[in-house]
């Protein structure tokens, strides 16, 4: 982009922002607004002149509207007045057929590398650019924004900002949008009537553009569609105006002048919505009456001056140039018709306000819309339209059906856990009480080691009874034997077995009161928790597995177990052990679906090829089961199309 200009320089109006504080009055800011259009930069924009001049004087009223909105929501914050946020701002304009775009205003100092860059992208890829120089430590926000005029590039607007106005980028941005139109609108008069540059204030379009811009940035599309309508209402002396939106065939009315008829459903809004709808559905300017007595009638129109008592209508269709297919519709009311002036008055003011309504719908709408409207834009970037976009298309299409049918080895992921191939349960050999625990779940036992001991006090209470008793009925026996007493001999021989057969099972529950390891193994579950606790002979109080042999088990998805068989092998991958997988062979189906985790798995039975040793009963992992191959349009695929028939089937009679 050429450093040429038509050289003159902004700075040429020197205005601060008057700073009021939040709660200053309606009547205080009119009086600002006032006291800012009489000012220099307005009368030179409304005098016109060369190229040169109307570009800087929209520049300095540009620049000056992006100051005075940053330093309204800065003062009452900081109490002072605020620096200015505009370091540097310029303006390039040129024939779109030429491609070559020249600067027509500057303001501040030369502009810099970075901000030449951001004006280039914007004029490339023809939208807004926000970009920060690298290692800048000063937050400097680069913006650039492209001046279309009816889809061709008449230029770009270029503004540097200070680290402060950073936060309020968007801000600025939007004023950006608004104030583009406007200069499109300028250099058209310029070019093809500038005589119109000196019509009467009370109809300048420029002012009911300037009306929108004094509103907040984040104002809501309702209000400025509001203030639009009214602010043309009073300037064309218009009884009523109404903004509508045609959307995919509905029609919504957005606001009226002063308030009127946006949220209020009667037959006075049905009669604006209808007509509204005739001007979109015909896609021209509809007036009623009509300037040609011999033209169509249109009944929408004549029905809406029945029902609001007036003697004129006219509804003015805005359709988007984009893809959209949205439409604006201003509709007016008066009770007589108006001049020629007042008309084309309408109808550019109309023209102009209609990107600024559109952008502000567009920030409000939400995240899925947003999205939405990203993808077709993206989409649309591909450039359908020519023949290298085509030409891929019709070659990527066989591709990827040809891709579709190549076989590849496909698994079937499931999750799995270790468990030992045998488990042992050391339980309670009598009733009682445990007295000790030797070992903790996890720890590894050698055989005969000790793992907890019965509390035995009892037992050996009743062994000292018993031999207590035995010797009392020896010593009886011993009697009757001496006194020949064969009845008192066969009873008392038949209490001291009864007393030798307690006595060895109480010796016998001695020996068991230690608990011991059967062989090498890995204590499962037992643990000190058992201490104490009253028990009934056969309570497991210990579970070991074996170290030396281990099965996996995987929760096979039901829509997957057609495809297992029996010496399929496979890999398992441990979450304790995520960098390696260990290998293993199907050995056995369980053909019992049950419900897992919202789902109904399969339970199948597998063996590991190389059992290590850093491997514990328990772990839990993800399982792939190699199935053999499949083609990839079948695997990816596959699922969809059984759910289908699933419902399919449910659906048939």
């Amino acid at each position: 982009m050429s450093d040429e200009a038509t050289n003159e320089t902004g700075g040429g109006m020197s205005f601060q922002p008057d700073h009021r504080s939040t709660d200053a009055s309606a009547s205080n800011e009119a009086d600002w607004l006032t006291a800012f259009v009489e000012a220099g930069a307005w009368r030179r924009l409304s005098d016109g002149g060369d190229l040169g001049s109307v570009s800087t004087a929209w520049l300095d009223l540009l620049v000056a509207q992006i100051e005075h909105v940053l330093a309204a929501e800065a003062a009452p914050v900081s109490g002072t007045h605020p620096s200015p946020v505009v370091r540097t701002a310029f303006v390039a304009l040129g024939e779109p057929s030429s491609e070559r775009y020249l600067r027509a205003a500057s303001r501040g100092r030369e502009a810099s590398a970075d901000l030449i860059q951001a004006a280039e992208r914007c004029l490339k890829q023809r939208r807004s650019v926000i970009q920060t120089p690298r290692g800048d430590r000063e937050g400097t926000c680069h913006l650039a924004y492209p001046v279309l005029a009816d889809d061709a590039l008449a230029g770009v607007v270029a503004v540097e900002l200070t680290g402060a106005a950073r936060a309020r980028v968007e801000a600025v941005l939007r004023l950006l949008q608004w104030g583009s139109p406007w200069l499109v609108d300028l250099l058209r008069r310029r070019a093809h009537s500038p005589a119109n540059a000196e019509a009467p204030a009370d109809r300048s379009t420029s002012g009911v553009v300037f009306a929108l811009q004094a509103l907040a940035a984040d104002a809501p599309a309702s209000d400025l569609a509001e203030a639009f309508a009214s602010r043309i209402a009073d300037m064309l002396s218009l009884d009523r105006v109404a903004i509508g939106r045609r959307r995919r065939g509905q029609t919504r009315l957005l606001a009226g002048s002063h308030g009127g008829f946006s949220a209020v459903h009667n037959d006075f809004a049905a009669a604006l919505v209808a007509a509204m709808d005739e001007a979109a559905d015909i896609g021209s300017q509809i007036s009623w009456p009509a300037e040609d007595p011999a033209a169509v009638s249109h009944p929408a129109h004549a029905r809406l001056c029945r029902v609001h008592d007036r003697d004129y209508a006219l509804s003015l269709p805005l359709r988007a140039s984009d893809e959209t297919g949205e439409t604006l519709v201003v509709t007016i009311l008066a009770r007589a018709v108006p001049d020629v002036e007042a008309l084309e008055a309408l109808r550019k003011a109309a023209s102009i306000a209609a990107p600024s309504l559109r952008a502000a719908l567009k920030a409000e709408r939400g995240l899925f819309r947003h999205a939405a409207a990203s993808a077709r834009d993206g989409l649309r970037q591909l450039a359908p339209s020519r023949f290298g976009f085509k030409g891929a298309l019709a070659l990527a299409v066989p591709v990827i059906a040809g891709v579709m049918f190549v076989p590849i080895d496909y698994s079937v992921s499931a999750s799995a856990g270790l468990e030992g191939v045998s488990r042992r349960a050391i339980v309670a050999p009598f009733d009682g009480f445990v007295a000790s625990v030797m070992v903790r779940p996890g720890e590894r036992v050698e055989e005969s080691t000790l793992l907890g001991r019965m509390d035995d006090r009892e037992l050996r209470l009743q062994e000292i009874d018993l031999k207590a008793r035995l010797g009392e009925t020896q010593r009886q026996l011993d009697q009757a034997m001496g006194q020949r007493d064969h009845a008192a001999i066969n009873i008392l021989s038949a209490r001291r077995a009864q007393n030798l057969a307690q006595l060895d099972l109480i010796a016998s529950n001695l020996q068991r009161a230690e608990l011991r390891a059967p062989f090498q193994s890995f204590v499962v579950s037992g643990g000190t928790d058992l201490i104490g606790a009253p028990l009934r002979r056969g309570d497991p109080l210990f579970e070991v597995s074996p170290l030396d042999a281990y099965r996996v088990t995987i929760d096979v998805p039901q829509g997957e177990f057609a495809a297992v068989r029996v010496g399929q092998t496979g890999h398992i991958l441990l979450t304790a052990l995520p960098n390696r997988s260990f290998p293993f062979r199907i050995e056995r189906l369980t053909p019992i679906a049950t419900a897992k985790d919202g789902e109904s798995v399969v339970r199948v039975e597998a063996a590991l090829d190389r059992p290590e040793p850093m491997l514990r009963p328990g772990m839990q992992g993800i399982a792939r089961i190699d199935v053999g191959e499949r083609r990839i349009g079948w695997i990816l695929g596959h699922r969809l199309w059984t759910a289908a028939l699933l419902k399919l089937w449910a659906w048939l009679p």
